[in-house]
């Protein structure tokens, strides 16, 4: 773009390249926006000029954003909001008038957790307010990226494979808790009110839970650096179905603790028998809500409530 006045700009269009870059789709962001399909494709047609750059091309069915564009975006993001900082009112949120969604992600074992702690500090203070649960994987990506989830609760990015196209160091992370990984011996196991020794534990079959859908997991690791496996009868890639399968097979589960947390009946949980490593789990959000009082007052009230959740009654 060769420099031109601020002035002479139509500084909406700030708003528009926001948007189809965030969205990467004409129609969404003119969903964003509020105006017409055509109008969202003539504020493109004027971007494309100002910047000498098609900045969206189509790629089969879907647009993808050029190199000039993906370059600008974190400087674009930025703009939008410090625009919102500016412009934001100082108006107190009023928990008890408030109405609509609080979209949070989250694996399904927490998502249990997350309700928990929406109906202990969140629902009896903001009772016409409701709570939508989703997974995090790739039908949801997009709305991570722009925004529509308030709220991602997820393990620290070391230990998380992110959908493709979501760039986790988008969002603000905040420290929640330490996940420590438990075994729970079924009441039906052979196991069920015995030491759980590192034999017994071979000795019996067991539920591997892996959301990527790996074939072996962090206990296997563990268990080849010492020369030893397990047999694995089972797999499934919900936390929640895992320890359905176990409590209903008799197998072995070994798990993120919060699993048992969600689904404690039907198990004696301990610590596994052999050293495996846990994660941190943290809160994630769009930078764009950092500043939003409703936002700040739901996230705040959230990590309250699921750090009594989580405290209370964790297997030990």
């Amino acid at each position: 773009m060769s420099e031109r006045r601020l002035e002479g700009l139509d500084l909406n269009l700030v708003l528009t390249l926001h948007w189809l870059l965030t969205e990467q789709s004409v129609s969404r962001a003119a969903g964003r926006l509020g105006v017409s399909q055509p109008a969202v494709s003539h504020g493109l047609k004027r971007l494309r000029e100002l910047f000498g750059d098609p900045l969206l091309v189509k790629s089969g069915k879907v647009m993808r954003t050029t190199p000039r564009a993906d370059r600008m975006k974190p400087q674009v993001s930025q703009l939008v909001a410090g625009m919102r900082d500016l412009f934001q009112t100082e108006a107190n949120f009023d928990p008890a008038a408030a109405t609509g969604r609080f979209r949070v992600s989250a694996s399904d074992n927490c998502a249990v957790l997350v309700a928990r702690a929406w109906a202990k500090v969140v629902a009896p203070l903001a009772p016409k307010l409701a709570l939508d649960v989703v997974a995090i994987d790739f039908p949801v990506a997009q709305d991570l990226i722009s925004g529509s989830v308030d709220l991602v609760m997820m393990p620290e990015v070391r230990f998380l494979t992110p959908p493709p196209g979501l760039d986790l160091d988008q969002f603000v992370h905040k420290p929640l808790c330490h996940e420590p990984f438990r075994t729970g011996v079924p009441d039906s196991s052979p196991l069920a009110g015995r030491p759980l020794t590192l034999q017994a534990f071979l000795s019996e079959p067991h539920v591997l839970v892996n959301p990527e859908g790996a074939s072996l997991g962090v206990v296997d690791e563990a268990l080849a650096k010492r020369g030893l496996s397990r047999r694995i009868a089972y797999r499934a890639e919900s936390f929640l179905a895992a320890a359905a399968i176990a409590r209903s097979t008799g197998c072995i589960l070994t798990a993120p603790a919060s699993t048992f947390l969600a689904l404690p009946e039907g198990f004696e949980v301990g610590p596994p028998p052999i050293d495996v490593e846990g994660f941190g789990l943290v809160t994630g959000w769009h930078p764009n809500w950092t500043a939003d009082p409703r936002h700040r007052w739901l996230r705040e009230r959230l990590t309250e409530g699921l750090n009594a959740v989580i405290g209370q009654e964790r297997p030990k």
